[in-house]
């Protein structure tokens, strides 16, 4: 089921099975093929997203796995989004993070939309540093400590502001005294 879309040069095949997973092969040459699968952590079965993603990798020969910086708007270090990093965690594949954030995510509160291409130009490096902060701070890689991720667009903000993220992060509970701290 599905579909199979290729460019004429053979470089880039996406395939869309059930609508809610795709397996993207890119190559450098026609002899190096990598296989990723973009895959739907969120699904009501409960481990149909994680069934994807073994087939993926044991049947298909994905490397890896792709998902976004949030699920239909909820953050990934949300409960139910735990046995998608248990499985990856087992499986030893890696996680590509990229993200989502689009036009419709405005710049202020009182906006219906971002404007000046601003959700991508700094949206999408804020929304994965916010991501991988996210994760942190949850303990989800302390849970997991053989999860492998990967975080697209050299690494967000993080390596761009280490002399501010440190210091900040130092600071952490004095400025504000939030539960969520104590997670």
């Amino acid at each position: 089921s599905g579909r199979i879309d290729a460019t004429t040069n053979g470089n880039v095949v996406l395939q869309e099975i059930s609508g809610d997973f795709r397996v993207g092969a890119i190559t450098s040459t026609q002899n190096n093929v990598t296989l990723t699968a973009g895959i739907s952590i969120l699904d009501a079965e409960g481990d149909a997203g994680i069934r994807e993603v073994e087939r993926a990798i044991n049947e298909l020969g994905a490397v890896g796995v792709q998902i976004f910086t949030n699920i239909d708007g909820k953050p990934l270090d949300r409960p139910e989004f735990e046995p998608f990093f248990a499985a990856m965690n087992k499986i030893g594949k890696p996680i590509w993070i990229h993200p989502e954030r689009g036009a419709r995510h405005p710049d202020y509160q009182d906006e219906k939309k971002s404007l000046y291409e601003i959700w991508w130009t700094f949206g999408w490096p804020y929304e994965t540093s916010v991501a991988m902060s996210r994760l942190v701070f949850s303990k989800t890689l302390d849970r997991y400590p053989d999860l492998k991720i990967i975080v697209h667009h050299l690494g967000a903000m993080v390596p761009y502001h280490e002399g501010r993220v440190g210091p900040g992060w130092d600071q952490l509970g004095k400025r504000t005294t939030d539960e969520d701290y104590f997670s």
